[in-house]
């Protein structure tokens, strides 16, 4: 039996199991002892497989000589030593001249921007200044005209000085008077006498004959 054989049965299409050998196992008889049958070439072709690598072997041979001529012929003498270390110094000065010249322009340059960036906050500084005395001065300004204004008002404060002439001088003004009534239109009637003092002793007729008018009216 041989892995995925395929039999028809009862017109089924069923392919056979593989069995895997275990690890443990030796080589088969089968394998172990098989013998491969030499092929047979003929005599022409074997002669040109031999001239075909015999030139295979010559060709590798001189490459491996010449790169080994060539590595040999590459070794560096106690001199040439000397020179590509020499070299490599030269080339590393060059390299520090060429960072310091770079150096020193980005230098310049990095001045001159430090420069119009501290003039630049010089002046924003002198903006924020003024800004400041201006806001100041106005300020100033609002509390000497309030000053101003409370010293003109000062002239009519009360003060232990002058309370007794404000007391004499509003006992001596004119009374204010309440007797007058109002209508349904707004429309004020004053008593005979605005003095309220007078007007209690007026004729209460006469008055009534008045109140009798203005709800007439």
């Amino acid at each position: 039996m041989k892995a995925n054989d395929v039999y028809d049965l009862s017109g089924i299409q069923q392919s056979s199991l593989f069995y895997y050998k275990s690890m443990r196992l030796s080589i088969s008889d089968s394998i172990y002892f098989i013998i491969y049958v030499k092929p047979n070439i003929p005599i022409e072709e074997k002669e040109e497989i031999k001239r075909l690598y015999n030139n295979y072997r010559t060709y590798m041979k001189t490459v491996i000589n010449y790169l080994k001529e060539c590595h040999q012929s590459s070794e560096l003498s106690e001199e040439a030593i000397i020179k590509y270390e020499q070299s490599k110094e030269d080339a590393w000065q060059k390299c520090m001249e060429l960072n310091d010249e770079w150096n020193k322009s980005l230098a310049v340059e990095r001045e001159k921007r430090e420069i119009l960036a501290f003039e630049k906050q010089i002046e924003e500084a002198r903006l924020l200044m003024k800004e400041t005395d201006d806001f100041k001065r106005e300020k100033q300004e609002e509390i000497e005209k309030l000053i101003k204004e409370q010293k003109e008002l000062s002239s009519t404060f009360i003060t232990e000085e002058n309370i007794d002439a404000h007391i004499e001088d509003i006992l001596n003004k004119e009374p204010f008077s309440f007797n007058y009534a109002i209508d349904l239109k707004g429309k004020i009637y004053e008593g005979y006498n605005k003095n309220p003092s007078i007007d209690k002793f007026l004729d209460v007729k006469s008055s009534n004959k008045q109140v009798e008018e203005a709800v007439s009216v």
